[in-house]
């Protein structure tokens, strides 16, 4: 977008730009051409992804993810679209809508979800300054919140509709529709089978993507219930730790 983009005129010359600027937030200066080839009735698809990187990282979520999948074969190419809560206000732009990146969470809604704290459900906490140049915002993002066009705050406590762009396991079946935030197209997701519990396959990118921790499990025979006392080692920085009273000990069947 500007006088230095060099890439629109030559797919002018070349193809057809069938949109060069699109409202949204961020991703702006999203381009897309088709390319005829030589000797083919076939078209290319080019996309042209923002600068930016966060900008690049929604926009391939957004459009290039969707394509890759229709031309794989998917019976349903889009992004799983779900309702959640918020848990901290979020300023709208009153311009253009916006893809806010948040870690969605299941569990009891807390406390700053008002009069919903306490219930089960999905619910969503943003992943901080949101400017397009920090990498940072789409770090441990699993899902993108659609905000609609609009001026003032949406509340904590205030449902939304979110895009998953993260595996979040096997979900539940949606009896209805899930729809839009107000203000955008209703949309549908569906639940994704899933035979056996392949969570912890070594081939499985997404297992390490947003860990903070591997737990130390020993080698033995049951299971290791929910509420159990394990040993974790920690990869990555969690902020200001409070310092224990004492070294911590590994889960029993380690080294100390």
């Amino acid at each position: 977008m500007g006088d230095r983009d060099l890439l629109k005129p030559l797919l002018e010359r070349k193809g057809s730009v069938h949109f060069g600027r699109v409202l949204m937030k961020p991703g702006k200066p999203l381009t897309f051409a088709t390319l005829s080839l030589p000797g083919s009735s076939r078209q290319l698809l080019v996309f042209g992804l923002p600068g930016n990187p966060v900008s690049s990282f929604v926009c391939f979520n957004l459009v290039v993810v969707p394509a890759l999948r229709k031309m794989s074969g998917w019976a349903q190419p889009q992004l799983r679209r779900m309702q959640v809560v918020l848990t901290s206000p979020l300023k709208l732009d009153p311009e253009r809508p916006e893809y806010h990146r948040v870690v969605l969470g299941y569990g009891r809604l807390p406390a700053a979800c008002g009069a919903a704290a306490g219930q089960l459900g999905w619910f969503a906490t943003s992943t901080g300054n949101q400017i397009s140049s920090r990498l940072l915002s789409a770090r441990s993002a699993n899902a993108l919140l659609e905000l609609p066009r609009a001026e003032g705050v949406l509340e904590a406590g205030s449902t939304v509709s979110a895009l998953l762009i993260d595996d979040l396991g096997v979900m539940p079946q949606a009896e209805t529709d899930v729809p839009a935030t107000e203000g955008w197209a209703a949309g549908v997701w569906r639940n994704r089978s899933s035979s056996g519990d392949s969570s912890r396959s070594s081939s499985r990118l997404l297992s390490a993507r947003s860990a903070n921790a591997p737990l130390e499990l020993p080698r033995a025979e049951g299971v290791l219930e929910a509420g159990s006392f394990v040993s974790a080692l920690l990869i990555d920085d969690l902020g200001c730790m409070p310092q224990g009273a004492e070294d911590v000990p590994p889960t029993e069947g380690f080294f100390a």
